[in-house]
């Protein structure tokens, strides 16, 4: 019944999305469209202006004429039949008309020859007001039918596997957060079930007969046949060539009309510029991935094993077919290489599809190339754990694939490739690779989390992830923690360009399209929620770099408060006796793969059940937890 009524409720929201465009286009375009093609047959005449007004939006005029030896009179200035402060139309029209007025000139205007009683002044059409007007509406009958398309669509064919619901998850959750290390965050889980769940509905449409036919059709996948992998650097250099000349040619136009808008007082054409400087950008994409491929050639890949084996190893050798520049310390330069296992999924409908990446695991290791006959070698490994998923042999829809990265930092341009690579679970090892990378990463891991623990351990808290976030003072047995102002930069910008872009756009339609009636109560309509998206934008713009947090532990307990700016907006204590256990939440994260870093907070649980934070933005787990170790020990808890 559930599902029913959503998908009644998303029928009648498009059908009326798109309905609501669709009146505004025979409300404002059509009729303006129509209006224009019957003034192409009017005839000239000339009328003396009785008087001439106006404002921002709208530009007034009264005349007489006459026409057929008859007298006329008549308030029509223009073709369109509402008002709108686009550009500087209405105030070069009233400057011109005023002067006319004031030297009791004449004013060329049009008269409708079947109906003489029905004369304009300026009846050229605005082309500029009628494709924005027309694109305005077309946008909104565009979302509404594409909504009411996909619940058709959903009603009509079901998914074979229907994903769980939102109760079901919850359900799951409530029964298995007692596992030790089940995920932290519902939203976290929610996000790998539903994936999970598309993968295995894929992989049971597509699965093979049996292994010896899986084999068969592996190998049988371009690029696959061999142990000998080509990265993509080829097609890719087509691609982005293509994506350039395609976008430079449709952003052209806009600095054809850059000189004249400004001319006529529409500024904002200046935010039109992006689109041609986003093209010039894209040019020097190609630029640099042409150059590259011409510095390197064709890049191989070597698999040893062939392919990569779940549970085993990924190896292999890769050959560079240039040497480095003469006069360069080979000790200088270092090789990146990035494994990754990734998961490509569709969402969206029909034309708004977008395809996103997901990285379920990575690895990376560093490396110093030696010489070979052909220019540089690469010989490397990595260990693949036993519970990742295998590579998708076709490819589409949602799947998982496996990629591999090299990078480079050389003298002029950078060695930049990937592999798209076969890795099945097959267990097998390198027999001619000893170069393991993900033991050197390991060591590393340990190496950096021991660190962390002696320095916290010992008092010093000048750590990366901590030290930039927090300021940690001692007072006898009393630990201050306090979270400054402007901790959350990158947040805060892009609350800030949501807060700009929606109120900017809120703002034009109200300003751009205003008037009476149908039109107004529309425009009215549609700005609600741009303008909420702004406004919701702008709160968290505010809070995210005003907001700070001070905390005391100490003998007696802790004690936190919560300022905006410098007015308390939360403040609570908790005697040591009360306080049961400290534990870790993810709060966020930034990038993916192995530059992916997990933001934590500690909260402390009282023996009532609430949570209060005492600390916030604590980047990576492993720093995370050895500090709520140390403040877990400090408070006896």
């Amino acid at each position: 019944m559930l599902s029913i009524t959503r998908a009644l409720a998303g029928l009648i929201f498009g059908l009326v999305f798109a309905g609501g465009g669709i009146l505004l286009a025979l409300e404002t375009s059509v009729p303006t469209y129509r209006t224009w093609q019957q003034m192409q047959r009017w005839q000239p005449a000339r009328a003396q202006l009785l008087a001439v007004g106006g404002q921002e939006n709208e530009t007034t005029a009264s005349y007489n004429y006459q026409f057929d030896d008859r007298n006329y009179s008549g308030n029509r200035v223009y073709v369109a039949d509402f008002n709108d402060n686009i550009g500087s139309y209405h105030r070069d029209l009233q400057q011109h008309l005023a002067k006319l007025w004031r030297q009791q000139l004449p004013v060329r205007i049009w008269v409708n020859p079947a109906d003489p009683r029905r004369a304009v002044i300026d009846r050229n059409m605005r082309w500029g007001l009628f494709t924005l007007m027309t694109g305005f509406c077309l946008v909104f009958i565009l979302i509404g039918l594409a909504v009411a398309i996909a619940v058709i669509r959903a009603a009509l064919f079901p998914a074979a596997n229907p994903l769980p619901t939102t109760a079901q998850l919850r359900r799951e959750w409530r029964e298995r957060q007692a596992e030790p290390g089940f995920l932290q965050s519902f939203i976290r889980f929610r996000r790998y079930r539903l994936q999970e769940l598309r993968q295995q509905a894929h992989t049971q449409v597509k699965a093979p007969a049996s292994e010896t036919d899986r084999a068969r059709d592996w190998r049988q996948r371009k690029g696959w046949q061999t142990r000998t992998i080509r990265s993509s650097a080829r097609s890719g250099v087509a691609w982005m060539w293509a994506f350039a000349i395609f976008w430079n040619g449709i952003s052209a136009p806009m600095l054809f009309a850059f000189e004249e808008e400004w001319q006529q007082g529409n500024h904002a054409i200046v935010l039109g510029l992006l689109f041609p400087l986003a093209g010039a950008f894209l040019v020097y994409r190609a630029v640099r991935a042409t150059l590259e491929y011409l510095r390197f050639g064709a890049v191989v890949l070597d698999m040893d094993p062939w392919p990569g084996a779940i549970g085993g190893h990924m190896g292999g050798t890769i050959d560079i077919g240039k040497w480095l520049p003469e006069g360069t310390d080979r000790r200088h330069v270092e090789f990146r290489i990035i494994l990754e296992c990734v998961y490509s999924s569709v969402s969206g409908s029909g034309k708004n599809r977008s395809r996103q990446e997901d990285i379920r695991w990575a690895e990376q290791g560093a490396m110093q190339p030696e010489r070979s006959p052909k220019g540089m070698r690469l010989r490397f490994r990595f260990d693949l754990p036993d519970n990742l998923p295998e590579a998708d042999i076709a490819q589409n829809g949602d799947y998982h694939f496996w990629r591999l990265r090299v990078t480079g930092h050389l003298p002029g341009i950078d060695l930049r490739r990937e592999f798209n690579i076969p890795v099945f679970r097959t267990g097998a090892r390198s027999r001619f690779v000893g170069n393991d990378l993900s033991a050197t990463a390991r060591e590393q891991r340990r190496q950096q989390a021991e660190s962390t623990r002696q320095a916290i351990e010992s008092g010093r808290f000048d750590l990366a992830g901590l030290s930039q976030l927090v300021n940690i003072e001692k007072q006898g047995g009393v630990l201050i923690l306090h979270f400054p102002m402007f901790r959350n930069r990158v947040l805060t910008l892009i609350c800030l360009v949501f807060a700009g872009s929606f109120g900017f756009a809120a703002w034009a339609i109200l300003t751009g399209f205003s008037g009476a009636g149908l039109w107004r109560a529309a425009a009215i309509l549609f700005a609600v929620p741009f303008g909420l998206v702004a406004l919701i934008a702008a709160v968290a713009a505010t809070y995210l770099p005003f907001n700070n947090l001070r905390v005391r532990l100490g003998a007696d307990g802790i004690s936190a408060r919560r300022n905006l700016l410098f007015v308390p907006v939360f403040k609570r204590s908790l005697p040591r006796s009360a306080i049961n256990r400290l534990t870790l939440k993810r709060s966020g994260s930034r990038g993916q793969g192995v530059d992916r870093v997990e933001q934590f907070r500690i909260l402390v649980h009282d023996r009532g059940g609430k949570t209060t934070t005492i600390a916030e933005d604590i980047e990576g787990e492993p720093l995370a937890r050895q500090f709520r170790d140390y403040l877990a020990g400090r408070l006896g808890v």
